[in-house]
This record gives structure tokens, sequence and C-alpha cells, in this order.
């Protein structure tokens, strides 16, 4: 296909089309002002076949650049980043159900536009739909009959932050069309349910999260899958294993399945997908050890295990991941010494979770040399010894980073629910404390917004920099 926006004349009856439709909107930031005049293919957000005059794209999302889109191949892509939600649109949904456009779209994009409750009743015209977008627009209910129908060459759907219920479509991409940069499925935060028995067919990104879908997780037999990037199916109702067939997709490079209600073990196969570089399969009851294998995940940036039954020691594999930003394992039942490989070889961790596990003996003095460290939680262990005192070198702390430590085009890792700080244990099982915290130590990390020492009282034998610190939580005493 093949827009643009000059240099071809516009079909009169598409034009009154697009008037009837502006005559709808409510538009409160006069951004529609360039809907006039006889070339409708010149007016913003309007996409005319350079053939034919043909409009085939409108682009009423309130919260792009008109003028700083990212065009491939001359199609507007469905992918670019939501920024605000000015909701300029706020009538389109008064548009008649009996309303029939007289063009054929290839891309409608209408997210953040006050198009609920229902869904638009007109979309059943249209049967060459490349691009769909409508997320955050007021949707509820479940989806039409005719819906699945529209979709025979769907290389993008977002139906994202709506309120849309029932099961589950099924669909399946047709790549021999495929323009944009990635074929999407996001139907995340809304109230589907129901299982899904399988992967959709040549997806690259897929977001079902924060729904209401259960069963077990989706198979998958690799072959129709080989292109799948980003999986996402957080803040579900999945039970069962993780499918040992997931691991034959190499490709996938976010793999999110935390907040579900998933069991057994890690398989040993998911250190064979060798693009992984961010895996969360944390708040679920997976038990067993840490498997080995993980440390061949080279690439991985970020490890979310937290909030499982996982037991053991911690595989010295680990320390081959030298990428790690974040690695978060707490809340389990892992043992033996905190291992000093963390500080020695995952030197550019931001964020160390070893909260609530059963990790004895000291704080290593590896860990002075985390300089990119902003948070770190040690907190509810058997660890004894005193802190150390180079804790003060430690630039994370103290230079002020943002709260954003990695982010690529689907997933970002946030320090901002946890702030920047230190979180550390109370006593072990012998009564030992942690002794001696130095002023200085204190006194350097003038950029903390909270610090917070579980101890007993008379673990400090210190006066505290009060003007350094803006926020002291002292409990356990």
């Amino acid at each position: 296909m093949t827009t643009t926006t000059s240099n071809v004349t516009c079909i009169e009856g598409e034009r009154r089309s697009l008037l009837a439709i502006k005559h709808k909107i409510t538009d409160m930031f006069n951004l529609l002002s360039t809907w006039s005049g006889a070339e409708c293919c010149e007016w913003r957000g309007v996409g005319c076949d350079t053939r034919n005059g043909h409009v085939v794209k409108l682009d009423l999302r309130s919260s792009m650049s008109w003028d700083d889109g990212n065009w491939l191949g001359g199609v507007w892509y469905l992918g670019a980043p939501i920024v605000d939600d000015l909701r300029w649109v706020s009538s389109l949904s008064s548009l008649s159900s009996r309303w029939i456009p007289p063009f054929q779209l290839q891309i409608f994009s209408a997210s953040s536009c006050n198009i609920g409750p229902s869904f638009p009743n007109w979309l059943r015209t249209q049967k060459h739909l490349l691009g769909l977008e409508l997320s955050n627009s007021s949707i509820k209910g479940t989806l039409p009959e005719w819906f699945e129908s529209i979709l025979s060459d769907i290389l993008y759907l977002d139906l994202s932050n709506n309120q849309i219920g029932g099961k589950m479509p099924l669909l399946h991409f047709d790549t021999r069309n495929q323009i944009f940069f990635k074929t999407s499925l996001k139907m995340n935060s809304n109230k589907f349910e129901g299982t899904i028995a399988a992967f959709p067919s040549n997806v690259q990104l897929l977001d079902f999260s924060d729904n209401l879908l259960s069963g077990e997780l989706p198979q998958t037999d690799g072959s129709t899958n080989l292109n799948l990037n980003v999986v996402n199916l957080s803040k579900n109702r999945f039970t069962g294993n993780i499918p040992i067939d997931l691991c034959r997709v190499r490709g996938i490079e976010v793999l999110n399945l935390s907040q579900n209600k998933l069991s057994g073990r890690i398989p040993e196969c998911l250190g064979n997908m060798s693009s992984l570089e961010s895996m969360d399969l944390s708040n679920n009851t997976i038990t067993g050890l840490v498997p080995s294998s993980l440390g061949s995940l080279t690439g991985l940036v970020t490890l979310h295990l937290h909030n499982n039954i996982l037991e053991g020691n911690l595989p010295l594999s680990l320390q081959h991941l030298t990428r790690l930003i974040t690695m978060d394992i707490g809340y389990n039942f892992l043992v033996g010494d905190i291992p000093f490989w963390i500080g020695e070889r995952l030197i550019n961790l931001a964020i160390l979770n070893l909260q609530s596990n059963k990790f004895t003996g000291k704080i290593p003095l590896h860990f002075c040399q985390l300089n990119s460290l902003m948070h770190l939680n040690l907190a509810q262990n058997n660890i004894i010894g005193t802190i150390p005192p180079c804790f003060a070198n430690l630039s994370g702390m103290i230079t002020d980073q943002g709260n954003t430590v990695y982010d690529t085009y689907y997933y970002e890792e946030n320090i901002l629910a946890s702030m920047k700080g230190i979180q550390l244990g109370t006593t072990d099982s012998a009564g030992h404390h942690y002794q001696g915290v130095a002023k200085e130590t204190i006194r350097h990390m003038n950029m903390l917004v909270k610090l917070k020492l579980k101890m007993t009282m008379k673990a400090f034998g210190f006066m505290l920099a009060w003007a350094q610190v803006s926020f002291l939580d002292l409990w356990d005493y």
C-alpha cells in the first residue's frame, strides 16, 4: 500500500464523508483545522492511495504529533508510543450506527478517543484493515460477532485499556502483506476471560496482560511463532507449569509471566532462549532450584524471580550475566552466603533485591564495586557483621540518575516504586546484629530519597546527619 498526503486528487464523496465525521467531533484543540477545501488527501491524519485517490488511512489519535510521525515505507507505524491522553475527540461515538463510509480504510487509529461504550458499528464495512488502534477508547462489553471477519489482513491490532470482556478472539497474522516493523496484538488491560489454546501465528508482539485469562499457558510448536519477540501474559489467572514448548521460540526478547498462579519448576531449556533480555516470573508459586542453565542467557538485562518458592543456592553460572541491570530474587527460600561474585562480576547492577530469603554470612566487600547500584535490599535474611564503610562511595547512590534504568521498544525497568535506598536486614537466628554503621556512610549518600535501616536501636552508635537524609524509617526496635 502506498499512501500520500499530497499530489493526489481527493474523491468528492469521500471528502464529504470525512466532513461528516468532523462535524461529529468536538475539536477542542483545533487539530482538524486543515479539514477544509477540496483536497482531503492533504488533511492532517488522512492518507490516500496514490494510485486511485481513495482514502485508506484515518488517524484521529489525540496524543500523536501529526508532523513528527514515524513513517515506514509511506505508512504510519502504529507502534509509536502514546504520549498523553487529551481526549480531544469527545463525541465520535455519536456517528449513526447506519452510517456507511464510502471508503475502505487500511489504517484506522483513534486511541484515546471517546468512541465507546459500543464498538463502532461502521467498522463492519471495512474489509481491508491492516492496522486498527482503538486503545483507551471507553469501549465496554463484548466484541461484536462480525469483529473477526474484518481482520483477515490485520497486521496491527491494539484494543488495550478498555473494558472489553468475553472470549479472546482467534487471530492469525498473514505476513505476506507485512508492512509494519512489528506485527502486534495488544489486548492488555481489559476483561477478557477463558482459556487460550495456542499463540496466534506470525505475531511478533503479544500483550494479553491484565485480563482474567485462565487455564494453562498457550502452546506453541515453534514453527508458526518463529518471529515472536515480546510475550506479556502477566496479571492473569494462568495455572500449571511453564510449557517446555515455549523454549522452541528462540527469538523471544521479553518474557513476562508474572502475577499468575503458575507452579512447577523453571524449565532448564529456558537457558536456550539466547535472545532473552528481560524475564519476569515473579509472583507465582514456582518451586525448585534456580536452573544453572540461566547462566547461558548472557544478553539478559533484567531478571525477576521474586515471591516464589525457589530454594537452594544461587548457581555460580549466573556470574556470566554481566549485562544484568536488575536482579530481583527476593521472597524465596534461597540459602548460602551472599555470593561475592555478584559484586565482582555483575558490575552493571542498578537494582539488587535479595530480601526475605535465608542468606547467611557477611555482606561481601565486593559489593563496593557496584558503582551503578541505586537500590539494594538485603532485609530479612540471616546476615551478620558490619555494613562496609565503602558503601559511602557507591556513586549510583550519590548521583541522581533518574528512575529509568533500562528501556527497550516495549519494556521499561523503573526504580520509582522502590525509590533509591538501602534496606539491610535485622538480626540472624543467633541474635547477631549489624554494628557500627559509619556516620560518613550516611552523610555521603545525600541523594537518597528514602533510607531504611532495619536494625535494633542499640546498633546505632553514632549521631545521624539529619540534614542529609530526607526520610529515615526505623523499625524492629
